[in-house]
């Protein structure tokens, strides 16, 4: 359902992100559809605090969960 979604942690050939979504499928679908094959996903795991605070501590976005 909708409040299953969770935050993971995405390493792309172009840096990293945070992003919602419900699993990690999902959550690799959606930023390898923002990034395009040729830069490509490296790694997909659920955001722990660590992930979330040095996204924020480098001016990345994070998102707001729900």
């Amino acid at each position: 359902g909708e409040n299953n979604k969770m935050m993971y942690y995405v390493s792309t050939g172009n840096g990293c992100c945070l992003t919602i979504a419900e699993d990690e499928d999902a959550a690799y679908d959606k930023i390898l559809r923002k990034v395009g094959t040729n830069v490509g996903v490296d790694e997909v795991r659920e955001a722990t605090e660590k992930d979330i605070a040095l996204v924020r501590g480098m001016g990345g976005y994070v998102p707001k969960e729900r």
